[in-house]
């Protein structure tokens, strides 16, 4: 899974979900793809998640770690309300 992706998927889910009422069960379904994709990124990378760089992986975590962290921050953003439509 290309970090790309991730946040592709992301930020089509928060443009669904935010014209939808999002609500908690809507967060943690949106908190549960993020972490999917990125299980998908480290599983492409070599690597297992949650663990410690090794030897010509560090680009490979880095770059899947900061596409979950912009992933969960769509989830954040559109749960606070940032993009009510209404």
């Amino acid at each position: 899974m290309q970090p790309t992706k991730i946040l592709i998927t992301a930020m089509s889910l928060g443009t669904a979900l935010a014209a939808s009422k999002f609500d908690e069960v809507a967060y943690g379904v949106c908190q549960a793809i993020c972490t999917r994709q990125a299980l998908t990124c480290y599983d492409k990378a070599g690597v297992t998640f949650g663990s410690k760089h090794q030897l010509g992986t560090e680009f490979n975590i880095t770059t899947c770690n900061v596409a979950l962290d912009t992933c969960v921050r769509i989830c954040i953003f559109v749960a606070n309300g940032a993009c009510d439509l209404s």
